[in-house]
């Protein structure tokens, strides 16, 4: 009887071609995480820019709001 070893050698496939098999295999894994990484920090980006956008624009809100409170008490004369 013959070893496993010969066995994989008569049927014409080497031992070594079963490991590149699998390191073949496992590529397109690590190319699918790497694109989910690659979109998950891409949506943590776009977040945060909107983040700024929005702070940006309620700040900018904010300060005309309180330069034209007083003017708008003055005018009426509205005691503060």
């Amino acid at each position: 009887m013959n070893p496993p070893d010969q066995l994989e050698e008569i049927k014409g496939e080497p031992k070594d071609q079963s490991q590149r098999e699998r390191k073949t295999r496992t590529a397109p894994v690590y190319v699918y995480l790497l694109i989910l990484f690659v979109a998950a920090f891409a949506m943590l980006l776009l977040a945060y820019l909107i983040q700024q956008r929005n702070e940006e624009v309620m700040s900018a809100s904010c300060e005309t709001y309180t330069l034209e409170a007083p003017v708008f008490l003055i005018e009426n004369d509205t005691c503060i």
